[in-house]
């Protein structure tokens, strides 16, 4: 939880309906200190202080892996994409048919493919692509 304050909710899904079970808002608050129930299901939430017995209410982050996305130009083209970065993945024309499978390039020669709008699908993303 962040020290400048933060609320947690606890949900659970019942006929696709998600319904709120409970939820506590906390304001500003120090470290080591943990927030509990005296018992389960009780009214009332306490604060211990000290925290709770043999536990570590040290800070706990996720480091989150930032993914670099592609381009492609030009957009529309004639005869050749071109990724921004080394690429690997499938092309789809729009009606779902695959045209062509490619690993780890950076120029993509179109000029046997048809005019219209094709998709290229990458382990990150979709890209849309128009070839003239």
């Amino acid at each position: 939880m962040d020290s400048q304050g933060d609320e947690v909710i606890l949900s659970r899904k019942q006929n696709e309906t998600i319904r709120i079970q409970d939820c506590i808002e906390f304001g500003v608050t120090s470290p080591n200190v943990s927030i509990s129930r005296s018992s389960d299901g009780a009214p009332f939430w306490t604060i211990d202080n000290p925290p709770t017995p043999d536990s570590n209410n040290a800070f706990v982050s996720i480091s989150e892996e930032q993914l670099e996305t592609v381009s492609v130009y030009p957009n529309p083209a004639e005869d050749f994409f071109f990724f921004s970065r080394l690429t690997s993945g499938v092309i789809y024309a729009s009606d779902g048919r695959k045209c062509l499978e490619f690993q780890n390039v950076n120029t993509l020669n179109i000029s046997s493919f048809k005019s219209g709008i094709y998709f290229v699908r990458t382990s990150q993303e979709t890209l849309r692509l128009v070839k003239k």
